[in-house]
């Protein structure tokens, strides 16, 4: 069937929509509260179900224990506002990964966590689970420590599986994350204005859909949309297009005033090189101060692979980033103007108390090598080999297990308890 919209309805609809959507955390000093034009954060990409293994150099099957380590390095990457588990446990049925992985994010983050359901029988054990770690419903209701993400299916469409889960997170108040995910030229028109409209017509009328039945739940705007590369026919998500065009739709996120999640830090290349660099550089270079949140970390391989490596990389990678989305202290105009005059002409500010108090202030990288001598050639001096250091001292250092070991079992018994339904 078709649903239509009066325009009077979808005006009536927006006015509903939260301005504010707060994405709880078991520690305080996680908890991230998105607005309009707010600073960007960032969290990793997903749900993919090949990696490339950070031990071995080879490309296989994603399984629950990356799962695992994934959501591990995305706690531990203190760049990363929040945790996701990246991929899928191809090892287990496939309807039902999705509540081991919510499992996963449980046990080894207390960051915020963000994921999707495959199925709407699957919702009411990621509630109950969800209510178990935040102490009840209605805390679960005022702080969400988990947000869930939906895409339509572009042109138009809503698979009715993908629209019951949707809505039944929504009546439970979760945030939902309606997730556009157009490809220029095959599913939407082949001009990137053409395109944004498109994703925009079917974020609002999803978000209209939420908010005609459930007036007031929290959502987000949000596209991963790119074009099509017209010799080989992939979502060519390191696109130069992909920047341009989410950051429009960042805009219309914006002028809406619906906080929102854009798909950046993006590339086409199958591995840790020069190409992934420049085109996460260019797709999300643009979408800063404009997207609440940046969405790619750890993504290769136009989202068909995944890389632990990767996701370290990108992690020292949105450090600068963020420096980059800092406001300019306007105040300092007065004060650097009073210091010029003071130094004068051909004298240095290394001993100014000024300098002193400032010198912290740079963004200092951990994995990219700003040394001035070549130094040894061994692995270790590449930026893998030091990527691959980090994720070994992390994996070996952190804590196995962040949840109390109560609620851990009862977790465990709900997820032993479904996966058994069938």
């Amino acid at each position: 069937g078709v649903i239509r919209f009066s325009p009077e309805q979808v005006e009536k609809a927006l006015t509903t929509v939260p301005r504010q959507v707060v994405l709880g955390a078991r520690e305080s000093r996680y908890k991230v509260v998105l607005t309009p034009n707010c600073q960007t954060r960032f969290m990793p990409s997903g749900t993919g179900v090949a990696v490339i293994d950070w031990e071995t150099g080879k490309r296989r099957p994603s399984t629950t224990l990356d799962v695992e380590q994934f959501v591990r390095l995305s706690h531990a990457m203190t760049e990363l506002d929040i945790a996701r588990p990246v991929v899928t446990a191809t090892d287990l049925p496939s309807l039902k990964t999705d509540l081991v992985e919510f499992l996963a994010g449980f046990r080894h983050t207390t960051k915020h966590f963000h994921h999707r359901v495959l199925r709407p029988e699957n919702v009411a054990t990621v509630i109950a689970m969800a209510e178990a770690v935040a102490g009840g419903s209605a805390e679960l209701r005022e702080e969400p420590l988990i947000s869930v993400c939906f895409c339509p299916t572009s042109p138009l469409l809503m698979v009715p599986e993908t629209a019951r889960s949707m809505l039944a997170f929504a009546a439970n108040g979760i945030p939902g994350l309606v997730l556009s995910m157009a490809m220029g030229g095959a599913t939407a028109p082949a001009t990137i204005l053409g395109e944004a409209i498109l994703v925009n017509t079917e974020v609002i009328a999803t978000i209209a859909l939420i908010q005609t039945l459930y007036p007031g739940c929290p959502v987000m705007f949000g596209s991963v949309s790119s074009v099509m590369d017209m010799s080989t026919a992939i979502l060519a998500l390191g696109a130069p297009e992909r920047g341009v065009l989410n950051a429009i739709l960042a805009g219309m996120a914006n002028h809406y005033g619906i906080p929102c999640v854009m798909g950046g830090l993006s590339t086409d290349s199958k591995h840790v090189d020069v190409q992934s660099g420049y085109e996460k550089a260019m797709t999300a270079i643009p979408l800063l101060g404009r997207a609440g949140v940046i969405f790619g970390p750890g993504v290769l391989n136009s989202g068909n692979t995944y890389s632990l490596e990767q996701l370290v990389i990108d992690a020292d990678a949105i450090g600068g980033l963020k420096k980059m989305n800092n406001p300019i202290d306007a105040s300092e105009g007065r004060r650097a103007c009073d210091l010029i005059k003071a130094v004068g002409p051909g004298h240095h500010y290394l001993e100014a108390d000024h300098t002193m108090a400032h010198v912290r202030a740079y963004w200092r990288p951990g994995l990219f090598n700003r040394e001035l001598t070549f130094g040894s050639q061994d692995a270790r001096n590449d930026i893998a080999g030091r990527a691959q250091a980090c994720i070994r001292e992390h994996l070996e250092s952190a804590e196995q297990e962040i949840l109390d070991r109560k609620t851990a079992d009862e977790l465990e018994k709900m997820v032993k308890s479904a996966l058994e339904d069938g």
